[in-house]
């Protein structure tokens, strides 16, 4: 009996850790994807397409909700400006899209996902 124990606790183990998506984070969590995206998240890099990154970030903020709505905070002329708007996932839940609206004026931005707690 105790060999079969430690063998359904090793696969368990083992299957776990192998089914991470992100290169980051916790490998095993009871909560869903979007209960550990929904959060006030402040950029700290910038990684473009090309490889190369920055960590010359603007100040700021972006809180994803429940309900899929977003609100971006940012610094612009020195002043702070809340914009609203929504988000998805993308890729297999491997990245996220952000739609904000100002002035007439839409800005759809794809993130990866590196990291859920």
């Amino acid at each position: 009996m105790k060999t079969a124990t430690k063998l359904i606790l090793f696969l368990f183990l083992f299957t776990s850790i192998g089914c991470s998506k992100y290169e980051e984070g916790s490998f095993f969590t009871l909560r869903t994807k979007k209960a550990r995206i929904t959060n006030t998240w402040i950029p700290v890099k910038y990684v473009y397409p090309n490889g190369s990154s920055s960590t010359n970030v603007d100040e700021g903020e972006i809180t994803l909700s429940k309900d899929m709505t977003a609100t971006w905070k940012l610094m612009f002329n020195n002043e702070m400006y809340t914009v609203p708007g929504s988000w998805k996932f993308i890729g297999d839940k491997q990245g996220i899209n952000v739609t904000v609206s100002v002035f007439n004026f839409t800005e759809s931005q794809d993130f990866e996902i590196v990291k859920l707690k």
